[in-house]
């Protein structure tokens, strides 16, 4: 950091540092996953475009937006329920709830630039990680 940071490279690195430690769970997920080409992103960050672009540039992926946005934990309690009660015999019909709003792709010149930073962040994350470790031994 310095001087010439500002308030917006301060909110753009925390935005950035959520959805690099989000990539390292689905690089996990993606060993038994594998061929992951899009993805649906809900939840009130998915009304970012620029976080719904930057996720499609760290996750190399497509990401979708559609109608739901955080109503997506209800969605999902109320089809479990719906087809626990037997009123659903699948869950096809949340297809036809969602609606796409927008589709990102991503942009290669920023996927080459988040691909280099990428294995920084995750050295930094262990040696925080240890650094926590020990602080927590700490008894002071």
């Amino acid at each position: 950091m310095s001087l010439g940071h500002t308030r917006n490279d301060l909110v753009r690195a925390a935005m950035e540092g959520i959805t690099f430690n989000l990539k390292y769970a689905i690089d996990i997920l993606s060993k038994y996953h594998p061929g992951l080409t899009k993805m649906l992103l809900v939840g009130g960050g998915s009304k970012s475009k620029i976080w719904r672009q930057m996720f499609a540039d760290i996750f190399n992926l497509e990401i979708i937006k559609t109608n739901i946005d955080q109503d997506a934990a209800s969605l999902g309690a109320a089809a479990l329920v719906a087809y626990g009660l037997g009123y659903w015999s699948d869950y096809e019909r949340l297809d036809k709830i969602h609606v796409i709003n927008s589709i990102e792709i991503p942009i290669t010149e920023n996927t080459i630039k988040y691909n280099k930073i990428y294995p920084i962040h995750r050295e930094v994350a262990h040696y925080m990680a240890l650094a926590g470790n020990r602080l927590h031994d700490l008894s002071l």
